[in-house]
């Protein structure tokens, strides 16, 4: 039997199989690098609004005691 024929066309099927493969690899890791920049935008913005709120909080129970302290005088 002679498979010299078949030898690129078997060649060019897996070649184009693993180029396929590697090209998914490839988007499916842009998306998760994508993802993960988000993830970090999003907890970064968490962070600045939970410190701005305790500092909030904290300008707010300052202003309290300052007021008790001038209504004490």
């Amino acid at each position: 039997m002679e498979t010299g024929k078949f030898r690129p066309a078997i060649f060019a099927a897996l070649v184009s199989f693993f180029a396929l493969s590697l090209a998914f690899a490839g988007e499916d890791e842009a998306a998760t690098a994508a993802e993960e920049d988000e993830m970090a935008a999003v907890e970064a913005t968490a962070e600045h609004a939970a410190k701005t709120e305790a500092t909030d909080e904290e300008k707010a129970a300052m202003e309290e005691e300052a007021e008790e302290a001038e209504e004490a005088e």
